[in-house]
């Protein structure tokens, strides 16, 4: 429990058996639920997930291949059956430090947002990402933040979130993009139900991990994902009732005294 709100961490893993384990240990202890989706392995992740087992890890067992995106809605499901008040997820990379997800569950609670992302251009740990993976989820970033017509910045790569389990009660999980894409499309969900968005300063963590993005599949389809949205966000505004929430973001400025609670 943290502040009287039940916890569970989804952790999407597909062959991090390297990273997975290390992952669980650090998530905190006021965690009640670590929900580990592993999609359809080929190396020994699920080995790792077995032998870092506790009695909060809950294994969720892909027979094929999904998509990050599916894994995530399988957690999101296996969190709500639990009766989760508020869902994270952490991928199993080991890129997201656990020390800054109090600074994700503040948002939530004290600030009334039904969905918190890790910003990771808001510390200056940014300068340890990689100058291509920079610039494509600068890139990425700012044409979300366009099509949304959100008044901050964002970090719409990332995957190190929070959502209170009311907002993913009313959205189609069905209908989100089930691979890389799926924060995007999440995102244009959330919106056209005018939940509230928030965003809170992470670290920037890359250490030996390789990425299976294939840039040549996940570019063009991320780009459609983002064109498709502002599309569908101009015709809803033009011809139906608003949705796009215009609610201040003061956690994209002053975010210094959340990056202390997490130390």
């Amino acid at each position: 429990m943290y502040l009287a709100r039940s916890i569970a961490v989804v952790i999407p893993s597909y062959n991090e058996e390297n990273f997975v384990a290390h992952t669980i240990s650090k998530v905190p202890s006021f965690v009640d639920w670590i929900i580990v989706v592993d999609d359809a392995s080929s190396d020994g992740s699920l080995q790792a997930i077995t032998k870092a087992q506790t009695t909060k890890v809950q294994i969720v067992n892909h027979k094929n291949n999904l998509g990050v995106g599916a894994a995530t809605i399988s957690g999101y499901r296996s969190a709500l059956a639990l009766g989760a008040n508020i869902i994270v997820v952490m991928d199993g990379d080991g890129q997201m430090d656990a020390r800054d997800l109090p600074v994700l569950l503040n948002a939530l609670i004290t600030y009334g947002y039904d969905y918190v992302k890790g910003n990771r251009f808001l510390d200056k740990s940014i300068k340890a990402m990689p100058k291509l993976r920079y610039i494509g989820n600068f890139t990425f970033s700012h044409l979300m933040r366009y099509a949304l017509n959100l008044p901050f910045t964002i970090d719409t790569q990332c995957g190190y979130t929070a959502i209170t389990s009311q907002a993913i009660k009313k959205i189609d999980l069905d209908q989100l993009y089930p691979r890389y894409g799926f924060l995007n499309s999440l995102l244009f969900c959330l919106a056209e139900k005018n939940m509230h968005i928030g965003t809170v300063p992470v670290r920037t963590i890359y250490g030996k991990e390789k990425s299976d993005i294939n840039p040549l599949i996940t570019i063009p389809t991320i780009f459609y994902i983002i064109l498709l949205g502002y599309l569908r966000r101009v015709f809803i505004n033009y011809f139906g009732k608003p949705t796009v929430t215009s609610k201040s973001n003061p956690l994209s400025i002053n975010y210094n005294n959340y990056k202390e609670q997490a130390e």
